[in-house]
């Protein structure tokens, strides 16, 4: 038993990690058409409103605090995702996502 939850584990990150990084692939290609802010207004409005479909009886019961600490997030994500697509413009999908990935390493030393 104990061996198929770890084969499971193994199996569920490999298609994560493939999930990941196809968004790269795909994102690099969509350059070809859109501009960056173009995708990452697109990505973030998907997003925004099917969280807000999930959501939506939370979402009557936001407060203000929440509401500008909600705002401060999304702008600074917002910020973030452009960067990184404005990046991807100008080098490989690999050197991107090994950026990207690297993150998670530094960001422990970091704090």
């Amino acid at each position: 038993m104990e061996r198929q939850k770890a084969l499971f584990a193994d199996l569920a990150l490999l298609l994560v990690a493939k999930i990941w990084g196809s968004g790269f692939i795909v994102n690099k290609n969509t350059l070809d058409y859109l501009s960056p802010i173009y995708i990452i207004i697109l990505r973030f409005s998907l997003a925004s409103f099917l969280l807000g479909l999930i959501f939506y009886k939370r979402l009557i019961t936001i407060t203000g605090a929440d509401l500008k600490a909600g705002v401060i997030i999304g702008i600074l994500l917002f910020c973030a995702f452009l960067f990184q697509t404005i990046g991807l413009q100008y080098t490989t999908v690999s050197k991107s996502a090994f950026i990207t990935a690297s993150n998670v390493v530094m960001v422990p030393f970091i704090r």
